[in-house]
C-alpha cells in the first residue's frame, strides 16, 4: 500500500513514539561590443560609465553555499550495512557515531520516488551526522528486519534511528510523502538531540545499573 502526503510524526522512545537573497546589477547587453573591441574591453574598468559586474565571482559564491545531496546509493537495499557503518568500529556506551536514516520504499511507488529526491536534497546538510539508506524490504533482508522492528505498515516511511548496538532507538518517524519543507523540518527535529547526548545517557544508565 502506498500513501500520499499523509502524516508527519517525530517520535522518541522517551514519550512512547514521539536566505538570504541577493541581486545582480542591471546592465544593457547592447552596451557591449563584439569583435576586435572585446580585447580592449577586457582590460577596461568600466564601459560607457557602467562598472562591469563580476559575474564569475558571484556565481562561484552562490554555488559554494549550496549543500551537496545526500548519497542514497551507497547503501541502497543494504540497510543493515548502513546501520553498522553508523554504529562505527566501536560504540560508546551502547550508541554509535552517527544516526541511521532509512527510507523504506517499494517498486512502482511514485510517492516513494519523489520522497527519495526530497530526502537526498534535505539530507545533504546532515552528511556528517547520519548514514542514509533506501531499502525495499522485499529485496533487503536487513531492511525487512528493521522495517518489522519499527512496525512499518505503509510506504514510503522515513525513520531516523539513534544507532545503538543494544536496542532499536527511534528518534523520528515520518509516514507518507513529505515536501521539501516537511522533510527538512523532520530531519532537523529528529537530530536535534545529538548522538553524543544518547551516548552520555547510556553512560548514566550503565552507572545506575552498576
Amino acid at each position: 500500500m502506498s500513501l500520499g502526503r499523509t502524516s508527519l510524526e517525530v517520535s522518541s522512545l522517551e514519550s512512547g513514539r514521539e536566505s538570504g537573497s541577493s541581486t545582480t546589477p542591471n546592465f544593457n547587453p547592447t552596451d557591449f561590443q563584439s569583435g576586435s573591441n572585446l580585447a580592449a574591453l577586457s582590460d577596461a574598468k568600466s564601459f560607457s560609465g557602467f562598472q562591469l559586474p563580476k559575474f564569475e565571482v558571484f556565481e562561484a559564491f552562490e554555488k559554494s553555499t549550496q549543500p551537496e545531496k545526500a548519497d542514497l546509493t551507497k547503501f541502497e537495499n543494504k540497510a543493515f550495512d548502513a546501520y553498522m557503518d553508523a554504529l562505527g568500529k566501536t560504540s560508546e556506551n551502547g550508541y554509535g557515531e552517527k544516526f541511521t536514516v532509512l527510507m523504506f520504499t517499494r517498486d512502482n511507488c511514485g510517492f516513494c520516488e519523489r520522497n527519495k529526491e526530497q530526502l537526498a536534497k534535505a539530507g545533504g546538510k546532515y552528511a556528517d551526522q547520519a548514514v542514509f539508506s533506501i531499502s525495499d524490504p522485499t529485496k533487503d533482508q536487513g531492511g525487512k528486519q528493521l522495517f518489522d522492528a519499527i512496525e512499518g505498515k505503509a510506504y514510503p516511511i522515513t525513520v531516523v534511528l539513534a544507532t545503538s548496538d543494544r536496542t532499536i532507538r527511534v528518534a523520528g518517524q515520518a509516514v507518507g510523502e513529505l515536501d521539501a519543507a516537511q522533510m527538512d523540518k523532520f530531519l532537523a527535529d529528529s537530530m536535534k538531540k545529538p548522538m553524543v547526548a544518547y551516548r552520555n545517557e547510556g553512560s548514566t544508565e550503565t552507572s545506575a545499573i552498576a
